[in-house]
């Protein structure tokens, strides 16, 4: 009696593909979301009674702005180096990488750190001069407490 030949094996399935795609689409509607509201609210402030977006007392240091922007590139090239080292098993450059990482990291949170303490707590106050209305909440009547 000759057999017949085994069944093929089904096709793989995508669940991590599917899943991926999903998670990519959802970050990219959620960023886009931010930009348009963004978007939104400087345009309010824009034709708002002063015509600024940014106070006038309020000065943002471009010298550390542009130090953040340019960490990024090899923040990214070295994570990237990280990844690639580690999946070698090359621990030497693997540590390096993780430690210029962090270099940059910090650097990055350093000069986002000198961006904000120069505001010098302006900016909540530019959200009344721009033109952006803020709701008020009302006050909590107040209740005495009961003790046991």
């Amino acid at each position: 009696m000759h057999a017949l030949a085994p069944a093929p094996a089904p096709a793989p399935r995508r669940q991590v593909f599917v899943g991926t795609a999903l998670t990519c689409g959802a970050a990219t509607a959620l960023v886009g979301g931010m930009v348009a509201l963004w978007m939104r609210f400087r345009e309010v402030a824009i034709n708002g009674p002063d015509h600024r977006w940014i106070p006038e007392d309020v000065s943002v240091p471009m010298v550390a702005a542009n130090v953040m922007l340019i960490a990024l590139v090899p923040l990214c090239i070295f994570a990237q180096w990280a990844v690639y080292s580690a999946k070698r098993d090359d621990q030497t450059h693997a540590g390096l990488a993780l430690a210029l990482t962090g270099l940059m990291g910090i650097s990055f949170i350093n000069a986002q750190a000198y961006v904000l303490r120069g505001h010098g707590g302006v900016a909540r106050a530019g959200d009344r001069r721009s033109g952006v209305q803020r709701r008020r909440r009302l006050p909590l009547p107040r209740r005495p407490l009961r003790r046991s």
